[in-house]
């Protein structure tokens, strides 16, 4: 390469992060060759599974992929989103969007233009010539300001690019060794049972192939078409992180649901029946049949119930829901699901082993056969590193197998053979082994290499690495990674210092920081002893690695780092990451607990973040009143920094400037309105008081809008739309329930619709269109049947039995209504019975109705539900009547009477106050 290329790889050497090694990858983006020979970003571990283009080597003709230029065609489309409409080609264009978008504020088409002035070079007519010519001739600002802009421009694009690439979300790719034997017939027989939709267990001891055979079997089924989890307790063995892995192998293949409910919960698992459902749906909806492998499953084994871990509980849930649905293959020691067939892989043959060894062009004879068989008795994993052993020593000293075999102890093992192979090694192997063996996943190969202008004395690790990889000590998976085998790592790593523990982790927190996969380095940093920069690491990027599925992982990191060894900004910023975490997993109270520890009066950012956190979680546990109270306390620092920001800009003197700034920061404080008020609008509804809560939502409404929040504004409208129904203002119920269904199919939230849908039939009925809500409700029932929520089937029943029983069809009511009942929901059962309540009036047996209906207002009273219980004193009040018990009619009219009038639904009011005059 040119002479001045060495400057160039020292720049890259010394890139630190991610957003550096993005910088380089700007500044060289019209040389994609520097930057496939010395960014990790333009290398196959990086980009492997995020792109379709040049991937396999007979879309090239068997040539290498041009990494260089991929990553240079994701980089550009990554700005194509962050300048959110089409690029536009001719210069003028540019700047006119530019300009307009600034007189609402800086936005994502300012910082593609910061980005174009600075690197792309394609568009801006003549190209800057420096730096000063940008700041200084074309935007007018200072260096300080356009670096402090670039710098915004730079970490937005990094989300961006990390979010569509989402190196995070790994899916396994388990690799084939070059050579296997005596496996084709044991594969057939599975690949059959498969086909027919079965469940396969593979199950033995470890090391006899069973994750060969998975490989194997995986392979011809097609690897695209292939989901493969290996459950890592401390590490994937959650429900989230299963269900996002899940979720992205079929958003990949075509269906979509859960994915698009994930992203739009920002993440968390809001509502698991639905989710499970969704995954239902979306396997029944890909185009071909998948096969799910799930490797390891038996470290889910549970041992004694009052050890039971709640996690592996879920997973299992999950798992035990599969069968029959999908071709399912489990891989582990025994059997934790029943299936259909079960196979233990045989330990090979001594036929079988001479052909192995001949396949891998090492040399035996008879006796060393003998001798291989009699030690390893068949096997593979053993046998392995026996001929590594052998290898790997001195030809001169170990002239055959037989005699590398002879030198080990007499009890076979790994350790045994292990400790020997380890004194065959060189110096700079058993480096590369300790570097590898830290990684608790498959570590990026291209992070051992030698630069060709490296020191010429400096060790070429890559061919070590090769060299080892053909020996098998160390193993590559098809993503381009590189890992030891888990049973060999744990030997590996016990046997290390701690000081090599802690030099090699904070390698690997490098080596994944500067690759953008932000948990993993956060782990290795916690693993190396530095709580304070997993910390400082993570936290500027939890939103990314949340809506990434890494909160389950990310809470066993964080939950392990105790708040008293950091410093007061960090325990802050750990306070907060731990209770978001715990959020995700559900655990209020724990996140709760958390937040408490801390003094979050600051005047700052976070602390804000800390309140809306701790409202969100006080609000999830039935405390409404102390999340109000949390909110007026962050929107009150909000107002305050407000306060502080419009007077440093006012004495800048420059009203322009000023305008922009504030504008942002309208927008922060429209997004923290939208919360406040939407909380309020919830609770002033749950209350009754119904114009209060219109009133609100109107708010929350105009607050998402300024911030263009689609989703927020899809739920507001659903909110109006049942404040609406429930004073009887059908018509513009309907407007609020249309809107809120064409902005969530917009989105792509079938669940979300399907809901919206179900509150719509409900409010049809009401109003007397019995038979266009029993049509809507039917629909509903069809979509969540399919997805197995069975809540949701209960609230759609209950609705058709209501519009049933208005009818006159008592006997098509009751048959709904016992459906409800049936399906045990807490929150329809109530409902349910109060239908058959009124059918047993209907048909004049009272006392019966009288019965069911106390049961049905115990449950409106379990639950809150004043709505119910208006009802239910109304119905029972007919049933009194009927039996001509006029006092005990009245009381309970009474109360249904001021329940209505609480809630302001004057037809009610109405018609209790008739009752009631009837009987005077």
């Amino acid at each position: 390469m040119a002479k001045e290329s060495a400057s160039v790889v020292k720049r890259f050497q010394n890139a630190k992060t991610f957003t550096e090694h993005l910088k380089l990858a700007l500044e060289f983006h019209k040389e994609p060759k520097v930057l496939q020979s010395y960014s990790p970003l333009a290398q196959p571990w990086f980009l492997h599974q995020n792109n379709d283009k040049n991937l396999d080597d007979s879309s090239t003709g068997g040539a290498q992929p041009d990494w260089g230029t991929i990553l240079q065609e994701q980089i550009w489309e990554a700005a194509g989103l962050l300048w959110g409409d089409e690029v536009p080609e001719r210069h003028e264009h540019l700047v006119d969007q530019v300009e307009e978008e600034m007189d609402r504020g800086r936005g994502g088409k300012y910082d593609f233009y910061l980005l174009e002035l600075n690197y792309f070079k394609r568009i801006y007519r003549p190209h800057p010539r420096n730096q000063s010519t940008i700041y200084n001739d074309i935007l007018y600002i200072s260096r300080a300001t356009h670096d402090r802009h670039l710098r915004d421009a730079l970490e937005r694009l990094s989300q961006i690019l990390l979010k569509r690439l989402r190196p995070s979300i790994r899916l396994e790719s388990p690799r084939l060794p070059q050579v296997i034997v005596g496996r084709e017939t044991l594969r057939e027989q599975c690949r059959a049972s498969l086909l027919n939709k079965q469940t396969v267990n593979l199950v033995g001891s470890g090391g006899i192939g069973k994750t060969t055979l998975g490989a194997l079997i995986r392979d011809r089924w097609g690897a695209q078409n292939t989901f493969w989890y290996t459950i890592q307790p401390g590490f994937n063995d959650s429900l989230n992180s299963l269900l996002f892995a899940l979720a992205n192998f079929l958003n990949k293949n075509g269906s979509s649901a859960l994915w698009q409910q994930l992203v739009a919960d920002d993440g968390k698992i809001e509502d698991l029946s639905l989710a499970q459902g969704l995954l239902r749906a979306d396997l029944e909806d890909l185009p071909e049949l998948p096969l799910l492998c799930f490797d390891e499953v038996g470290m889910l084994h549970q041992g004694y119930p009052e050890q039971s871990n709640p996690a592996h509980q879920q997973i299992l849930s999950l798992l035990q829901d599969l069968p029959g649905r999908v071709p399912l293959l489990l891989i582990g020691h025994r059997v934790m699901i029943e299936g259909d067939v079960t196979h233990t892989p045989a330990l090979l043959t001594h036929q079988e082993m001479g052909e192995w060894l001949t396949n891998i062009q090492c040399p035996y004879g008879p006796n060393d056969l003998d001798m291989l068989a009699q030690y390893t008795a068949g096997n593979p994993r053993l046998m392995n590193l026996c001929v590594a052993l052998f290898l790997s020593s001195d030809p001169v000293v170990t002239a055959s197998l037989g005699m590398a075999i002879a030198s080990l102890p007499t009890a076979p093992g790994l350790a045994p053979v292990w400790d020997r192979l380890r004194g065959r090694l060189s110096k700079i192997e058993n480096q590369l082994i300790l570097a590898v063996a830290v990684f608790r996943t498959p570590a990026p190969k291209d992070a051992w290499v030698k630069y060709e202008d490296d020191a010429e004395d400096a060790p070429d690790l890559g061919k070590v690495l090769e060299l080892m990889l053909e020996r098998q000590i160390l193993q590559e998976d098809g993503t381009c990674g590189v890992f030891i085998l888990p049973s060999l790592r744990e030997i590996v790593y016990s046997e290390m210092s701690i000081e090599q523990r802690e030099q090699f982790h904070m390698n690997g927190a490098g080596i994944y920081a500067l690759r953008g996969e932000y948990t993993e380095a956060a782990w290795h940093l916690m693993k190396a002893d530095r709580p304070e920069l997993a910390v400082e690491l993570w936290y500027p990027e939890r939103e990314n690695e949340i809506q990434r599925g890494n909160a389950g992982v990310a809470l066993k990191i964080f939950e392990q780092i105790s708040i008293n060894r950091l410093k007061p900004r960090q325990q802050k910023e750990l306070a907060l990451t731990r209770s978001i975490l715990s959020h995700h997993s559900t655990n209020f109270q724990s996140g709760l607990k958390i937040l408490e520890q801390i003094d979050w009066m600051d005047n700052d950012l976070i602390s804000i973040s800390a309140f809306k956190q701790w409202a969100e979680l006080l609000e999830r546990t039935g405390d409404l009143d102390g999340a109000l109270e949390k909110y007026d306390e962050g929107i009150g620092l909000l107002l305050k920094l407000l306060e502080q920001n419009a007077l440093i800009h006012a004495n800048k003197g420059s009203i322009h400037y000023q305008q922009r700034s504030m504008k942002h920061a309208q927008k922060e404080a429209a997004q923290a309105m939208y919360y406040a008020e939407a909380l309020q609008g919830q609770v002033k509804d749950a209350l009754g008081l119904y114009n209060e809560a219109i009133g609100h939502y109107e708010k929350a409404f105009n607050a998402a809008e300024v911030v263009n929040n689609l989703y927020g504004m899809g739920v507001i409208e659903f909110n109006q739309a049942i404040t609406l129904s429930r004073q009887e203002d059908f018509e513009k119920a309907m407007r609020k329930y249309e809107g809120a269904i064409s902005r969530l199919e917009m989105l792509g939230l079938p669940g979300q619709v399907e809901r919206v849908r179900t509150n719509m039939s409900a409010m049809l009925m009401l109003s007397g269109n019995n038979e266009k809500g029993i049509n809507q409700a039917l629909e509903a029932i069809k979509f969540f049947e399919k997805v197995g929520a069975e809540t949701w089937v209960a609230r759609n029943a209950n609705n058709i039995a209501d519009a049933f029983l208005e009818d006159g069809e008592l006997d098509k009511a009751e048959a709904y209504a016992r459906k409800v009942i049936e399906l045990e929901d807490p929150n329809t059962y109530g409902y349910g019975l109060f239908t058959i309540g009124g059918i047993y009036n209907l048909r004049e047996d009272h006392l019966q109705a009288i019965e069911v209906l106390k049961m049905s207002l115990s449950q409106s009273e379990k639950n809150d539900d004043r709505y119910l219980s208006a009802f239910c004193f109304q119905a029972l009040g007919e049933s009194q009547i009927g039996l001509q018990n006029s006092d005990k009619a009245l009381a309970v009219l009474k109360e249904a009477h001021v329940l209505f009038s609480e809630m302001n639904i004057p037809s009610e009011i109405e018609k209790t106050q008739n009752l009631i005059d009837s009987l005077s």
